[in-house]
């Protein structure tokens, strides 16, 4: 009885599998009866489709945005949220995988974001190009950013009055120590080695000997980049292009003349252009009054040619529907998505209306307490195989990020956790990514940072100059070490600096562990040195380099999920909107200041061990 009692799980474990795999091979069989059907219908309609037009204009997220509440959807504002990189990802694979479409024009009207971003975009235009798609672009303007973009498609094709602006990067550092001097700010800062130089520009005057170093050789990374992707993606050498940009801005007819672009025209001259029935300028002219006997036609065969040679562009949206497709199984297992984007900070995170550049007060926060409800609400959904956190900070508060980094540790012990590093993953950025299975990064990312760094401010300047007189009056003999009106006493300079020591020793630990990288080996790498993802990778900072959706492959791998021909893996984004407060569970192992800073930035600046990059570097416009 007892055998029985014991082997009776295992049989009905078994014949669970078989009618579970029975039944999807039942769906997956009628699933293609369907899109087979539906495809003839679609060709049917529409035989083929020459080019799918997608205009990209405004900030370029890697992410979608959360849907709307219903207030903010009420709301006399636009709220149609900018076309994301995600979604422009969705489209390509597609277009990639419809039998009839030849090919995607995109048409840039002013596009931002980092490099990292426009990597990701290149990276699904060479796919697109691999799967036999033609992919041209059409830009009014060639930015650094646009031009770095375009260079990756087949064709480029810019309006006769637009010039080739590829000049380059550059970067530029602002030091106030001087201005706060004349309103009487004394800001006293406490930092790892000089690499970590966050605060550099409230203490000293001039640029470091480490900032200058640190800032070359990621601008001589940047450069390479941008010079390779030229070079490959127009067939010229690396010191033709280098002469190139050195000799911009240029005009059009320059950029035509020295193979930078393709094609002149304007918008409404596409179709002739792409049929090949353009002309670039007038020089190329025929002359109408020459005709021999091969050219003469009769008007039913110009007809004809016209015919053949002409073009159909088409909208997404209006093409979308009949894009032929290919028969999917879906599976219950899913990829999860949660992203931190923005200064880590404790408490919840914000939006804000707009964005400064200024560390911590600029732009959005990512909260330790909003994130880790939304990563302890999805890993109590039995049916998420694996994470992918996205990492877009430049970092922030450093016990914010180490309860971060630990909801991450404790996640990655029970599924694979695979990190995603957008534009800029650095300092506290770093530290949340460190203890995970994989860290995915694109060649163009700022990362690394690793160090700490604080600041303390002494406003006795400014109430001698307003004559203002405070008068402290306090018990125990450190009372006052965070009261901006008296100067640090010798002992509690050391405190600061030993706290920071302290902090560095604790990200250093977490780095080792997570990298497997020797403690002791660390610091050559570290002391707050920035790198590229590419540097990043060769001193084993990172795993791989590559776009988010080489990271939810590797998710999808690690996790054991069916990946074939005819398999799709399932992706959700969670998203931290009204995340309330959740107890964790255990995991199974498997003036100056005060016109720009708001008092509560301030709190969040100083007084407190930072883990925050010194700087960013954008693509020159």
């Amino acid at each position: 009885m007892s055998e029985i009692q014991n082997s009776s799980p295992s049989f009905f474990k078994l014949l669970t599998k078989e009618i579970s795999d029975l039944w999807r091979d039942v769906r997956f069989d009628w699933q293609r009866t369907t899109v087979n059907l539906s495809n003839s219908i679609k060709r049917a309609r529409f035989p083929k489709i020459d080019y799918v037009v997608m205009p990209l204009f405004g900030g370029l997220p890697e992410r979608d945005a959360p849907p709307l509440s219903f207030i903010q959807r009420q709301l006399p504002i636009n709220n149609t949220p900018s076309l994301s990189v995600e979604t422009l990802m969705r489209r390509f694979k597609a277009i990639e995988e419809s039998e009839n479409v030849s090919g995607v024009l995109l048409n840039l009207q002013g596009i931002g974001g980092g490099l990292a971003t426009f990597q990701s975009v290149r990276q699904g235009i060479v796919q697109l190009k691999e799967a036999g798609k033609t992919v041209v672009v059409y830009t009014t303007t060639l930015s650094l950013g646009h031009y770095f973009l375009a260079v990756a498609a087949d064709k480029i094709i810019i309006p006769p009055s637009a010039s080739f602006d590829v000049l380059g990067f550059h970067g530029s550092l602002s030091f106030y120590k001087d201005l706060l001097d004349k309103f009487g700010v004394e800001l006293e800062g406490f930092q790892i080695s000089p690499y970590k130089s966050a605060v550099d520009p409230y203490t000293k005057s001039d640029i470091s000997p480490e900032l200058e170093e640190m800032t070359n050789w990621l601008l001589d990374e940047r450069y390479d980049l941008l010079v390779t992707a030229v070079s490959q993606g127009r067939n010229m050498s690396v010191e033709t292009v280098k002469s190139l940009i050195d000799n911009a801005p240029m005009s059009a007819n320059e950029a035509l003349a020295n193979g930078l672009v393709d094609h002149l025209g304007y918008e409404d001259q596409l179709e002739e252009i792409l049929s090949g029935k353009h002309i670039d300028s007038p020089e190329n002219e025929i002359n109408e009054d020459v005709v021999t006997e091969t050219e003469e036609a009769s008007d039913e065969d110009d007809i004809e040619s016209d015919e053949e040679t002409a073009v159909q562009l088409m909208l997404w949206n209006k093409a979308a529907p009949f894009l032929t497709e290919k028969p999917k199984r879906r599976h219950r297992k899913f990829v999860g998505i949660v992203s931190l984007e923005g200064a880590i900070m404790r408490g919840r995170s914000q939006d804000s209306p707009i964005n400064l550049p200024i560390p911590i007060v600029g732009g959005g926060t990512s909260g330790d307490l909003t994130l880790t409800a939304v990563l302890r609400q999805a890993i109590e959904n039995d049916n998420i195989a694996a994470l992918v956190f996205f990492v877009n900070s430049p970092g922030g508060d450093a016990l914010a990020s180490d309860i971060i980094g630990r909801e991450i540790g404790r996640i990655a012990e029970k599924i694979p956790v695979v990190i995603y590093m957008g534009d800029v993953a650095a300092s506290g950025g770093y530290y949340v990514s460190a203890i995970s299975n994989h860290i995915v990064a694109q060649a163009g990312t700022i990362t690394g940072s690793i160090g700490v760094v604080s600041a303390k401010p002494t406003l006795d300047g400014v109430n001698e100059k307003l004559g203002i007189t405070q008068v402290e009056i306090s018990r125990g003999e450190n009372s006052g070490i965070y009261s901006s009106t008296k100067a640090l006493t010798e002992s509690q300079k050391e405190k600061f600096f030993d706290n920071i020591k302290e902090i560095y020793r604790q990200f250093k630990e977490v780095v080792s562990r997570g990298r497997e990288i020797p403690f002791d080996d660390l610091d050559p790498i570290c002391l707050g040195r920035v790198w590229t993802g590419r540097q990043a990778l060769e001193h084993n900072l990172v795993d791989s380099l590559g776009s988010i959706q080489d990271a939810i492959e590797i998710a999808a791998e690690l996790a054991e999920l069916p990946m074939g021909e005819h398999d799709q893996v399932s992706v959700r984004n969670i998203y931290g909107k009204g995340a309330s407060y959740q107890l964790p569970k255990s995991l199974e192992t498997a003036e100056f200041f005060t016109s720009i800073f708001t008092q509560k930035a301030i709190k969040s600046l100083i007084n407190r061990p930072l883990m925050l990059m010194p700087f960013d570097i954008n693509l020159s416009e």
